[in-house]
């Protein structure tokens, strides 16, 4: 009797380093066979900035990226990005249409980008803005900011930061360079190109941080004022 109990626990003992073996593939088989999130360390933030689009979803590669749909005027947060070297493509929520593929710019491995989504569905304008987000790190005591104009049908646009231009004249479609600031907080008035005796829209404050990236969009339409109205934000890229 005694040798059949030594016999069957020698047999759980060498069972053992077995079990170690097999418990960690088990569970590994139950997790998502996804991309890990650092393969690429690239990262997206979609815009929808479109009055009248309705909800949209991204694709690459044909495979669906998103878990809810991206609704005007929601910001998304960064996102990592299991596919990389193809266009990004913007379909309506509801069925599989085709809005928007992007140009040739495709993502690649450690960056940040934003995709943003602008003009209107009912002139069949709609567009997209794709952006790197990265720059060169600022001097110490200093960020950077940029400024989108993604205001459908609206005519260049100046910026104004404590009473100081500082972007001229940017058409619609169009971004401009990062521009370094001092730490800091800043009155931004924005204004039709040459015109500052109409302010389209005030952000006070908008905090610039040390060694921080930002990116200023406007968006909605000059002249409303329903939930289209023309409107301004900040992202912060870094």
């Amino acid at each position: 009797m005694m040798k059949k109990i030594k016999r069957y626990i020698f047999k759980i003992l060498i069972s053992i380093p077995a079990l170690a073996l097999i418990i960690p593939f088990v569970s590994s088989c139950g997790k998502s066979t996804g991309v890990s999130p650092n393969s690429y360390n690239s990262q997206l933030l979609v815009a929808n900035l479109s009055p009248d689009v309705l909800p949209v979803n991204l694709y690459i590669n044909n495979i669906l990226q998103n878990n809810a749909s991206y609704r005007y005027p929601n910001i998304s947060s960064y996102f990592y990005l299991g596919i990389i070297g193809q266009p990004l493509q913007i379909r309506g929520a509801g069925g599989t249409q085709v809005i928007k593929v992007t140009d040739s710019t495709v993502t690649k491995t450690n960056a940040k980008y934003t995709l943003i989504i602008t003009g209107l569905a009912a002139d069949s304008s709609i567009r997209t803005i794709f952006l790197v987000d990265t720059s060169t790190i600022p001097a110490v005591g200093r960020g950077k900011l940029r400024f989108v104009n993604a205001s459908p049908r609206s005519t260049a646009l100046d910026v104004y930061a404590n009473g100081v231009k500082l972007f001229d004249g940017t058409p619609y479609g169009k971004y401009t360079d990062f521009t370094s600031l001092p730490a800091g907080n800043y009155d931004v008035k924005i204004y039709a190109k040459g015109d500052v005796t109409t302010i389209l829209k005030e952000i006070n404050p908008v905090t610039i941080q040390d060694s921080r990236l930002y990116t200023m969009y406007a968006n909605g339409l000059i002249g409303r004022i329903d939930t289209s109205a023309f409107n301004a934000a900040v992202i912060t890229n870094k």
